[in-house]
């Protein structure tokens, strides 16, 4: 269920999944200021999927947080194909997966915008609880990434994989393929809205979905 924050009154939950250049890293935590709550971040970088992709090897585990490997062989041509997509994991699947839906659900007594980590699945029932999707055209999503000055055959490439490991991870744990929309109260184009505009859109419709019991997040004080 929602959890009561200070004095009692119901704490947002936000759960977000994003396609690859949809903007996520800059919409989380403008999203998380404006509810004043805190971000949950995603449970693997971009860095931490290619360098297990790369060197056969599992991501980086700091703090013992990185519960499963991303193995990808490339092939010619650059493409790839999947071999085990967890293939060497340490512990049983199902262990994994009940460790992290302990950890999500313990971050949800204080509420907070999440970032992938399944949270969209593993809160799917938390009474209050909006679950929002970023996405947009291919082209729009790629020309965002191009226009900081990433190469366009980069762009395109780990627009590929990454969209095609984070979702593969999810059906392999979840059963569930995030790059559908079935469990997602709210879909945004971002290419379109822009994210100020999406981000304001998402508080709203926090807001609306809990019955407006949690104002807005106050301004930072100036100065």
């Amino acid at each position: 269920m929602t959890q009561p924050g200070r004095g009692g009154a119901p704490v947002p939950i936000v759960t977000v999944w994003a396609t690859y250049g949809a903007g996520l890293d800059e919409f989380g935590p403008k999203l998380a200021e404006k509810l004043g709550v805190p971000l949950h971040e995603g449970a693997f970088s971009s860095d931490d999927l290619h360098d297990a992709a790369e060197n056969g090897g599992g991501a980086n585990e700091p703090d013992g947080d990185s519960w499963y490997l991303v193995q990808a062989i490339y092939q010619q041509g650059r493409a790839f194909k999947w071999r085990n997509i967890f293939q060497g994991v340490k512990r049983g699947r199902e262990e994994q997966r009940q460790d992290l839906i302990n950890a999500v659900q313990a971050d949800a007594r204080r509420g907070g915008v999440f970032l992938g980590r399944n949270a969209t699945v593993i809160l799917g029932r938390y009474p209050g609880a909006l679950h929002v999707k970023l996405d947009g055209p291919l082209e729009g999503r790629i020309k965002r990434l191009t226009d900081l000055g990433i190469p366009e055959s980069k762009v395109r490439e780990d627009q590929q994989f990454e969209d095609n490991v984070r979702s593969q991870m999810s059906v392999a744990l979840f059963d569930w393929d995030p790059l559908g929309t079935d469990r997602y109260d709210l879909v945004l184009n971002t290419v379109a809205l822009g994210i100020d505009t999406a981000v304001q859109i998402a508080a709203e419709a926090s807001r609306a979905k809990m019955g407006g019991a949690h104002p807005e997040a106050p301004p930072p004080p100036a100065g």
